[in-house]
């Protein structure tokens, strides 16, 4: 009797250490499918919040898919919000497309008046920037999108981030648009790893580079800037150890929208009132109310006493602008006979530019080329 207790007593411990290991698999699986379900609720729950918060539709997913997404028009763009797997793990994508409809006159004047306040921050970012793990990141079409490893489930931080995606959807072709005068604040922020804006800045910064050198390169030497009156040159932007780009606009501000494309004469005349005269192709600036160092093409002397004539000549010998330096030697004055200069500052005059020579200046302007003007250039604009 004694052994059949025994036996069956062993039989029901061997038992017991045979579904130990089994239900503890089941308690690990129900628990792991409990905190799924919960942790999928929450999502859903939260994902329908932002979207009746934005006025979007929500698409409830599977549990075990994580193809949960939110979709919509929002501020004038198509917006999506969804799940997906990479390898083992779940990613939150929230992507702002851009629509060929045009924008709002109201929005059109908002930025506008955005672009006049110079900085390109208000530009991208009109709402607080998230304090987000990664940065978002632009297409080639203008597209902007935001990845984060995980579920997003902060229904505020959901909003948060729709809202700074839009600001830069918004401000992404005005910026764009302002070309070289955005560059030097693109660059502060492409400079900074942890800033929100840095790949933005840096998407941003390629296409100002790619469209400038397309566009402005081979005649940047030809090309005055309207406000500061120096040709267009190239400006090098230094991203990383191992990235550089170059980008073209005004040697001195870096704008690359406005120029005059034509041939620039340094004038001396003191019946002249105006500071500049244009005749066509040719661009006259009178430095007797100028007085300020600006880059041209030569020099005509028409009325204008020996004393105005040597300050002209001291200024341009302590210039140190090394590009216009270079060409001074190699740069053409003419002189009209009733200026009547006196030898010595012809003399001066002569050691400044490397061809200097007395003669009528009625037909030199706008003529058909055989007086000051070397070559011509047609006015155009940029893009």
């Amino acid at each position: 009797m004694l052994t059949i207790f025994s036996t069956v007593v062993s039989t029901i411990f061997a038992f017991i250490a045979n579904i130990l290991p089994l239900l503890f698999i089941l308690i690990v699986i129900a628990a792991s499918v409990a905190a799924s379900y919960t942790f999928y609720n929450e999502q859903q729950k939260a994902w329908a919040a932002f979207a009746k918060s934005k006025k979007l539709k929500f698409l409830p997913g599977n549990m075990f898919q994580g193809n949960t997404c939110v979709f919509g028009s929002y501020r004038g763009y198509h917006l999506d919000l969804n799940t997906q797997k990479s390898g083992k793990y779940l990613y939150t994508k929230m992507q702002v497309y851009s629509t060929l409809s045009p924008r709002p006159a109201s929005k059109q004047k908002e930025m506008l008046a955005k672009k006049h306040s110079g900085s390109v921050i208000d530009l991208l970012a009109s709402h607080k920037m998230p304090k987000t793990y990664r940065q978002p990141q632009v297409t080639a079409d203008g597209d902007i999108f935001y990845k984060e490893n995980g579920v997003m489930k902060d229904v505020k931080e959901l909003q948060q981030l729709c809202d700074f995606l839009c600001d830069i959807a918004d401000g992404y072709a005005t910026v764009a648009a302002m070309g070289g005068e955005a560059a030097p604040d693109l660059q502060k922020i492409a400079r900074k790893s942890n800033h929100p804006l840095q790949k933005v800045a840096i998407q941003l910064l390629q296409g100002i580079a790619a469209d400038t050198t397309a566009n402005l390169k081979s005649r940047a030497s030809h090309l005055l800037c309207p406000h500061c009156l120096t040709h267009f040159g190239p400006h090098k932007v230094k991203l990383s150890w191992l990235q550089n780009l170059n980008y073209y606009g005004c040697r001195t501000c870096s704008q690359s929208q406005a120029f005059f494309y034509g041939h620039v004469t340094a004038t001396l005349d003191d019946k002249m009132t105006a500071e500049q005269s244009q005749q066509k192709r040719n661009l006259r600036i009178n430095w007797l109310v100028h007085r300020a160092p600006f880059d041209f093409d030569a020099v005509e002397i028409a009325h204008a006493s020996d004393e105005d004539v040597e300050r002209f000549a001291v200024q341009i010998g302590n210039d140190t602008d090394p590009l216009r330096r270079r060409r001074y030697p190699k740069m053409r004055c003419l002189v009209a006979p009733e200026a009547r200069l006196s030898m010595n500052t012809l003399k001066i005059l002569r050691k400044t530019f490397g061809q200097v020579e007395v003669r009528a200046l009625q037909n030199c302007i706008g003529s058909d080329g055989n007086g000051i003007l070397p070559r011509t250039y047609p006015l155009q604009k940029s893009g």
